[in-house]
């Protein structure tokens, strides 16, 4: 049995089990771990976890334990093990994302994508504007990368990057003439006007002047916000920095294939191979520089920058690293801080639902939030929203340091 799997026997799942062969007595010990527990059911079944719907009936009354175990939870959705084989995603259908995994990984294995490692099986019930949709696929049988790159000799590393590049290299051969999923529907923009956790609200279109156009009221009263905090002499006029992102942003075209998410906690590794790339829900053909620029804005540790620099020095030679900071990264971040920036609100969004306590015992109350419950959720500018210095320093100092900690490390 592998480390990650689960042994659904009584005493790995249970607390406290105790067992009790035919005619054998507890002992004293045994007793205490029980407590006093009811064996019998009286008067009508009573709802033990809401989670799941457990009630005293299926306690009492039947042997059955289930093989559905929590396995991971977002803000709005929830991914279940079923016995060690299989995982099940259980999340809202209004959102436009939800679906885009799926159809990704039928998109590459219907074209035929060797070199991209992907997991062996996956099925949808349901389809987008669905209340729910749920996606149950086979289990990629490893761990993330995220979880050896530490302790992985540097053979083993230059191997994983290999065969990260190899893959990259396969996926950016699909093109398109403009954003789009692999189905043909509009991108949402998860790179500068993402609204997370609420709906994506944006969408990229085909060119750096439309995509800026788009969210240029975002990034109008974001500039204003972003220099009014800025503790700077020599900051420039919001319409100089505005005037800079708009010049200084990349170009779009050409647009190819992206995961969009890519870092080492969503590649699965077994045995020194990369078993799986998972998490496809952002994907779709983003411009060319996206992937590259996500992979180190997006690490979850010091761990990516090592893996991607090696990555990128093989898929986009053409571009150093310093060429791509001061070209692309640096400007594209610029335009994200900014945006950032802006006092951007959803109706609705914070409302939530407030969980009376688990049970008697246990005294935790969670909440749900409006977007997690079909909320409208309409993308508005709050121009009343009052600034906080404390809350944000000295962006413009802040955003520096950013920049040169990236660049430096990506040149190491």
């Amino acid at each position: 049995m592998a480390p990650y799997d689960v042994r659904f026997e009584p005493k790995d799942l249970i607390p406290n089990v105790v067992f009790s062969p035919e005619g054998g007595t507890l002992s004293e010990k045994e007793e205490k771990m029980l407590g006093k527990a009811e064996r019998g059911l009286r008067g009508s079944p009573e709802l033990l976890c809401r989670a799941c719907g457990w009630t005293t009936y299926h306690e009492l009354c039947s042997s059955y334990f289930p093989r559905l175990r929590m396995f991971h939870t977002t803000q709005t959705a929830g991914l279940w093990q079923m016995g060690n084989d299989w995982l099940i995603w259980d999340r809202p259908g209004d959102r436009g994302i939800e679906t885009n995994d799926y159809m990704t990984y039928k998109f590459l294995r219907d074209n035929g994508t060797k070199d991209i490692p992907l997991v062996k099986e996956m099925y949808q019930f349901g389809k987008e504007g669905d209340q729910f949709v749920f996606t149950i696929m086979s289990r990629a049988k490893g761990v993330t990368l995220e979880s050896v790159w530490a302790k992985s000799k540097l053979k083993e590393k230059k191997s994983y990057a290999n065969q990260l590049v190899v893959a990259l290299r396969q996926l950016r051969q699909f093109t398109a003439p403009s954003p789009q999923r692999v189905d043909g529907s509009s991108l949402q923009d998860n790179v500068i006007g993402k609204c997370w956790p609420a709906k994506l609200c944006k969408t990229i279109p085909d060119t750096r002047e439309k995509w800026l156009n788009n969210i240029d009221e975002e990034l109008r009263i974001g500039t204003e916000r972003f220099l009014k905090a800025t503790m700077d002499n020599n900051k420039p006029t919001p319409e100089a920095l505005h005037n800079e992102i708009q010049s200084t942003f990349p170009e779009s075209a050409p647009f190819v294939l992206t995961h969009g998410d890519l870092n080492l906690t969503n590649i699965i590794v077994h045995d020194g191979k990369i078993v799986a790339i998972i998490d496809w829900e952002f994907a779709g053909y983003y411009p060319w520089w996206v992937e590259r620029w996500a992979s180190y804005r997006r690490a979850a540790s010091g761990n990516a920058r090592e893996l991607f620099n090696f990555v990128w020095a093989r898929v986009s030679p053409e571009l150093s690293h310093d060429d791509f900071a001061n070209k692309v990264y640096n400007p594209v971040q610029k335009a994200a801080n900014v945006y950032g920036y802006a006092p951007i609100k959803h109706t609705h969004s914070h409302d939530v639902w407030l969980r009376p306590r688990w049970c008697e015992c246990k005294p935790y109350g969670g909440k749900s939030s409006g977007q997690s419950m079909n909320a409208e959720l309409k993308h508005e500018i709050d121009y009343d929203y009052e600034d906080d210095k404390k809350r944000f320093g000295n962006p413009m100092k802040r955003f520096d340091r950013e920049v040169a900690r990236e660049v430096t490390e990506a040149k190491d």
